[in-house]
């Protein structure tokens, strides 16, 4: 299965990476193909960040894994609505 992984990054240390990238292997193990935007080229604005993220989630995400404390991220919450709105995308909450 696709899965975007989504969860809190900004305000975070290290923009939440190690957090990130510890469920990414724990995806990739079980045999999925996982995008990781822990993960992405640095320096880019945020807008392009988004842009990237939501293209990805619009053209393959099958799944969207979603890091304790989403709720509390306007871009994990971003990610979830958009995931919502295509109404094809699982979600998987993750512990």
């Amino acid at each position: 299965m696709k899965i975007y992984l989504s969860g809190p990054m900004r305000g975070k240390h290290d923009d939440n990476r190690a957090v990130f990238n510890r469920y990414a292997e724990q995806l990739k193990a079980e045999g999925h193909t996982v995008y990781n935007p822990a993960v992405e080229e640095a320096g880019l604005s945020r807008r392009d960040y988004f842009r990237g993220d939501m293209i990805w989630i619009c053209d393959h995400a099958e799944a969207m894994a979603m890091i304790p404390g989403w709720e509390w991220s306007a871009g994990a919450r971003a990610e979830h609505a958009l995931a919502q709105a295509l109404d094809d995308i699982e979600f998987i909450y993750l512990t």
